[in-house]
């Protein structure tokens, strides 16, 4: 992929969509095309991760494990979202696991060059850290739909036990 084609895939995703010009600029420095067969798994629960990813085509299923239940579906993730963001936070593990559903394409940054970045650039890292923000307030959000969920079933099953 041209350097021209890169810079038109990061400008158009969501998480840089109020981005100047040198702020993308920036970010194509450390950045790289990522590509991902359906079926793949680009990272595991309860690991050390490094990259954090801009998902442009496809869609990432996130699952946990659950005693007793095996591997539970938490989250999709597609096109226009943002993921992996945990090691952006202290190299924090992994709360799920990954699993492509799609083929993927993405822009994948390593964390550690881009807090580097943020830190050198408190301009991007303001813009950095309020769209993780609303990425981890739309996660919370899905997280409450599930409670929700879980709680109904658990009340309709012990309403028919009686």
């Amino acid at each position: 992929m041209e350097s021209s084609e890169f810079q038109e895939l990061l400008a158009e995703h969501f998480f840089t969509d109020d981005l100047s010009q040198s702020l993308l600029d920036a970010l194509a420095t450390i950045g790289r095309k990522f590509e991902m067969t359906a079926g793949s798994i680009l990272f595991e629960e309860g690991t050390r991760h490094r990259d954090v990813y801009l998902i442009c085509q496809g869609t990432v299923r996130l699952e946990m494990s659950v005693p007793g239940r095996g591997d539970i579906s938490i989250l999709t993730i597609g096109a226009g979202e943002l993921l992996g963001f945990s090691p952006l936070f202290d190299d924090q593990v992994m709360t799920a696991r990954a699993v492509a559903l799609d083929d993927i394409l993405a822009v994948c940054f390593d964390a550690n060059e881009l807090m580097q970045l943020c830190e050198q650039n408190p301009e991007l890292g303001y813009r950095v850290m309020k769209k993780v923000t609303r990425a981890y307030a739309k996660r919370l959000v899905a997280t409450r739909l599930q409670l929700l969920d879980l709680f109904a079933e658990s009340t309709t099953q012990h309403e028919s036990a009686e």
